[in-house]
């Protein structure tokens, strides 16, 4: 189960074991759903499952194994906003969009490597998607945004021409971390898993962990020990750079994309990867402006 999700999600998706979660994060506010307030446009409205923690939430009774899941854990009947103090009617919020994308980005996250292209593209249409409906605020938003810095990171490994640039990435794996930080703090397994693909880019293209979202004594923070981790892992990271980690995991495959070169070879005859002047890491792709 993806812990990224709403509250309201996760407590739909462990209802097959038949309770409802009151955990800290499903009873407290749920930050990873945040939409844009319908009356002062803040993207700072949240659902108000109802009861103290959301208790009330789920709480039906009859938990007959015919009822509809919606029945069985239902949504929020209405919207606290934060910034305005308004509240708003779950009919006046987005629930379609939501919905929608709730659906396209897993689906496009799961995309084969060899596609990474092609869904690298898809994801940054629907992360820009999300951020209009909802905000920078919104799980969806936050999920799009991890797959296509895994998809960049696929391509930065395979293929000889992007079309993103080094800010792009570095934006994106900062906004992931901020994101998980306030809205998740809890979530280690999401918070270590952006954080390892935030190292891997940051070794692909340079640049010290400060400029990827991440501080290089403390990666993490909160007690998760992330430090240690890293070292166990093998990287080395310093206010300059990041160096070490596993360096196999790029997908192989026969040919690259427009049946260039197989991943991690030569682009041509004669033009082989290049020394990187600072680092000696060898060039994988080349940046070509628009």
């Amino acid at each position: 189960m993806n812990l990224m999700v709403s509250t309201v999600e996760r407590r739909r998706r462990l209802s097959s074991l038949w309770f409802v979660c009151q955990c800290s994060r499903c009873a407290g506010p749920d930050l990873v759903r945040q939409m844009r307030c319908p009356s002062c446009g803040a993207p700072r409205c949240l659902p108000d499952y109802g009861g103290e923690g959301g208790r009330q939430a789920g709480a039906s009774g009859d938990w007959a194994a015919g009822r509809p899941l919606h029945e069985l854990v239902p949504d929020a009947a209405s919207w606290s906003c934060r910034a305005c103090g308004g509240a708003s009617p779950a009919s006046a919020m987005p629930l379609g969009e939501e919905e929608e994308l709730g659906e396209l980005v897993p689906r496009a996250m799961q995309g084969a490597a060899e596609h990474a292209g092609r869904d690298s593209v898809i994801l940054a249409q629907l992360r820009a998607r999300a951020a209009s409906a909802f905000g920078e605020g919104h799980w969806t938003f936050a999920l799009a945004t991890f797959a296509w810095l895994q998809k960049c990171y696929l391509q930065l490994r395979c293929e000889p021409l992007v079309a993103f640039s080094e800010a792009d990435l570095r934006r994106g794996c900062s906004a992931v971390a901020a994101w998980l930080e306030a809205c998740a703090p809890e979530n280690a397994e999401q918070r270590y898993s952006a954080l390892f693909v935030a190292l891997r880019l940051a070794r692909e293209v340079g640049g010290g962990p400060c400029s990827w979202g991440y501080d290089p004594a403390d990666p993490l923070g909160g007690g998760l020990c992330a430090a240690e981790r890293v070292r166990a892992h093998g990287w080395r990271l310093s206010e300059q750079a990041v160096e070490g980690g596993e360096t196999g995991g790029a997908p192989q495959r026969g040919a690259g994309a427009r049946g260039g070169a197989p991943c991690g070879a030569p682009a041509g005859p004669g033009t082989g990867p290049r020394p990187h002047p600072g680092t000696r890491r060898p060039f994988r792709g080349l940046w070509q402006r628009r």
